[in-house]
């Protein structure tokens, strides 16, 4: 099976999000198998926001849905009904197809890239509290999605060559969070990631 590579805009709203659209871990490991606001939570997470046992994201490799529940992960989702916030992007190099998820433990949640797919040894970037927010009509919706972002388009609209960051060579993380004014993009750069908001 193609894993699905969520292409974004680099700037979404809750209102707008539609279902088209560690070497070591500890904590308890997830519970639950629904898809209701409380299924699986942790200790310290927020009863209204929506959070899935990664083994309901169809698309997860099985040794990464493993990997995370052993890790007390709980992906968490813009509007219940979502499966959203689990990517594939090429981050290090052409050939390599990497994985990012949206891990929430302990009512805070990380993106972990998973390097090849392999569920050893992963990345673990932009840790946030995980914070409900109304949408336009009054829905509760969790502010945070993340995708993938083209490095081309990226230099081309932003130029971060200009601002005095070094320019993308392969995909773009993008984490989009609805409360703040400007996207985050999160690229590699010589074994290190580059942390750039454009403007």
């Amino acid at each position: 099976m193609t894993a699905p590579t969520s292409r974004l805009p680099l700037l979404i709203t809750c209102v707008l999000v539609s279902v088209h659209s560690f070497a070591v871990c500890q904590g308890p490991p997830a519970q639950g198998d629904d898809a209701s606001p409380h299924s699986g939570q942790l200790s310290g997470a927020d009863s209204s926001i929506t959070l899935v046992p990664p083994r309901l994201i169809s698309d997860l490799p099985e040794a990464l849905r493993s990997k995370l529940e052993a890790c007390g992960c709980l992906i968490p989702q813009v509007y219940a009904g979502n499966r959203l916030n689990a990517v594939t992007g090429r981050f290090e190099r052409a050939e390599q197809l990497d994985w990012a998820v949206l891990c929430s433990r302990r009512g805070v949640s990380r993106i972990y890239v998973f390097w090849g797919g392999s569920p050893n040894h992963p990345s673990r970037l932009a840790a946030r509290p995980d914070q409900p927010t109304p949408d336009e009509r009054g829905r509760t919706c969790y502010p945070r999605l993340i995708g993938v972002g083209d490095a081309e388009r990226v230099r081309i609209n932003h130029s971060p060559a200009k601002l005095g960051f070094p320019d993308p060579t392969y995909d773009v993380l993008v984490d989009n969070v609805s409360s703040d004014e400007y996207v985050t993009l999160y690229y590699r750069h010589k074994g290190r990631w580059v942390k750039f908001r454009p403007r």
